[in-house]
């Protein structure tokens, strides 16, 4: 089976697969915090899919937010990146705005890149040289909007912190406005629809962006760290994505050297 269509007929089950256990009843757990939580749910989750693509593709490998693929460290050959549940505590607590994300990469290079809004049965999904689309409707390009007349996706915590947060507050001044919808993969498919011009991330993980990144870069729009330079495959990164003119006004506020001595150590270890 072509694995474009086995992709969007897995996540779609996996979703499904969600759906029951939700009715079943879960506990919740925390990871590292109040604030970082996590399920049995997402675990079996990501089991789901691992068992499935395993039975279909067993030399694929795959990386995965709470299990699989701690060890991959290159993208030869077709690698999956997954996040089962991206929104765990909108799922928790709302039941809406939690998403399966998924990139497909082959051979180090971008393949397909899908997010699954499970709650409405939305399915964002591209293949690269085939265009992005939004279950069956082909997704137009996004026109350019400046940031003061634009939405923007960001996360609340980020101006909490001492370091970076008058960063982030020029952007707050800046733009129209912004908005977080607690699920990094849902920002990247607002950005799709038109409903934001970008999105901006301090701290993601390739599971967090793999799906919605291809997505847009098959939208023609331009996805860079906030420091301007490529966002890596297999690292936590900060991300910035939008159409390219906003992404360069955006990159404006966080171009200043105290940014970048504060970037750089916290992603290099």
């Amino acid at each position: 089976m072509d694995v474009y269509e086995f992709a969007k007929s897995l996540i779609r089950d996996a979703g499904d697969f969600i759906e029951t256990r939700r009715l079943e009843g879960f506990e919740v757990m925390r990871k590292t915090g109040p604030h970082d939580l996590v399920t049995p749910v997402d675990k079996e989750t990501e089991e789901f899919i691992y068992k499935r693509i395993k039975a279909q593709f067993p030399e694929h490998n795959i990386v995965g937010e709470e299990t699989y693929g701690k060890d991959v460290k290159t993208l030869k050959g077709f690698t999956w990146i997954v996040d089962p549940i991206d929104g765990t505590v909108n799922f928790i607590n709302q039941n809406d705005n939690f998403a399966i994300s998924v990139g497909i990469y082959k051979d180090e290079e971008p393949y397909c890149g899908l997010v699954y809004d499970v709650a409405n049965q939305v399915l964002y999904h591209s293949k690269v040289g085939e265009g992005a689309y939004r279950n069956s409707e082909k997704i137009k390009e996004v026109d350019y909007q400046p940031l003061d007349d634009t939405i923007v996706g960001v996360s609340h915590k980020w101006l909490l912190k001492d370091d970076v947060r008058h960063f982030f507050i020029e952007l707050v001044d800046k733009a129209r406005s912004v908005r977080n919808r607690g699920s990094a993969a849902l920002d990247f498919t607002s950005v799709a629809d038109g409903k934001y011009g970008a999105v901006v991330f301090y701290e993601l993980f390739p599971w967090d962006y793999a799906g919605g990144r291809i997505l847009t870069n098959e939208l023609g729009l331009k996805c860079v760290t906030l420091t301007g330079e490529d966002v890596p495959e297999l690292e936590a990164s900060s991300v910035v994505c939008g159409h390219e003119k906003l992404v360069d006004e955006i990159l404006e506020i966080f171009d200043h050297e105290s940014f970048k001595e504060v970037h750089d150590k916290f992603f290099i270890k």
